[in-house]
């Protein structure tokens, strides 16, 4: 069997070609095998083949590979959008700040709480602020976990 045959299989078997099963009406599998298709055709290996496809995970999930500065040129403002005076960091969309240099940066997705049932979300409380230089990192916590009884107001909602 080859990698993609393999890979094919496991889509299927996931239900990711039928439009009953598959969240995104059965286009998920082809997406994900053009995908897989071009990754093969680049002919990676071991060591390779880890590299790139941890590049592209980490790129395709909108995270950076290197730190966010704050300087200037990576804000765009968006307060027409947002309704306040707010700006987004280029870089990385889910990077909010009050101006132009940083001021108060946030980030979105500092906490995703992720329910008994295995659903995750982000809420208000997902928002921590953040100093630069930094490489924002999503902290997950768990329904039932001692950690989670400070949030229990928000696995309530």
């Amino acid at each position: 069997m080859t990698q993609s045959e393999r890979a094919k299989k496991e889509l299927e078997l996931a239900g990711l070609f039928s439009e009953e099963d598959d969240f995104y009406g059965g286009n998920t599998g082809p997406a994900v095998m053009k995908l897989f298709e071009e990754f093969v055709d680049q002919g990676h290996s071991g060591m390779s083949a880890s590299l790139v496809s941890t590049l592209f995970y980490e790129l395709a999930r909108g995270n950076v590979l290197t730190p966010l500065t704050g300087k200037p040129e990576e804000w765009e403002d968006v307060s027409k959008i947002m309704g306040c005076k707010c700006f987004q960091n280029k870089r990385m969309s889910s990077v909010f700040a009050g101006g132009s240099s940083g001021e108060n940066p946030i980030f979105q997705e500092g906490i995703r709480f992720k329910r008994k049932d295995g659903l995750s979300f982000i809420a208000k409380e997902s928002q921590i602020p953040i100093t630069f230089p930094c490489i924002p990192k999503t902290k997950v916590i768990e329904e039932g976990t001692p950690e989670a009884e400070a949030y229990s107001e928000v696995f309530k909602r």
